[in-house]
Parts: C-alpha cells; sequence; structure tokens
C-alpha cells in the first residue's frame, strides 16, 4: 500500500474528508490525485446539494484541496477540535 484517504460522517448532511496520506517515496506521482478523485467520485453520487463536506489539512497542502473546489476557513470561523 502506498497511499490512503477516507470519507467519514453521517452519510447525509456531513462528510470529512480525513486521512489523505501517501507514502513519501510515492509523493508527486499522481497518487495523491487518484485518491481523491476516487473520494470526489463517492462524494458526487453520496453528498446531496445540502451536505457539507470538510476537509483538514497539513500546512502548506491548501493548494492541492483548492483543485477539488475546498476553501480555506475566514479567520472568523475557527476550526476546532479536542483530544483526549
Amino acid at each position: 500500500m502506498v497511499g490512503i484517504g477516507r470519507v467519514i460522517g453521517d452519510g447525509g448532511l456531513f462528510f470529512d474528508v480525513v486521512d489523505i496520506a501517501v507514502v513519501e517515496s510515492h509523493q508527486k506521482k499522481g497518487v495523491g490525485k487518484l485518491i481523491m478523485d476516487s473520494l470526489m467520485a463517492y462524494l458526487d453520487v453520496n453528498a446531496g446539494p445540502t451536505a457539507l463536506i470538510c476537509l483538514m489539512a497539513n500546512k502548506g497542502v491548501a493548494p492541492f484541496y483548492e483543485k477539488y473546489g475546498f476553501k480555506a476557513r475566514e479567520a472568523d470561523m475557527p476550526g476546532m477540535f479536542l483530544r483526549k
């Protein structure tokens, strides 16, 4: 295996694209694009027009996800998380 990615959520209104990862030696070879193309095809079929699709990304990779229509949140709309 050289890459992974998945969509989690409630199957109706809320979807999260998570765990997109490609082994370093296989990066910049189109593997991430194949993964995202597959996930976006799934979302095209399963996420309705009112669905919210979220994605949290590492620093520096926003341009890759912007190609799929994702946009950075506004500064006054902070993303939040909790670790226990």
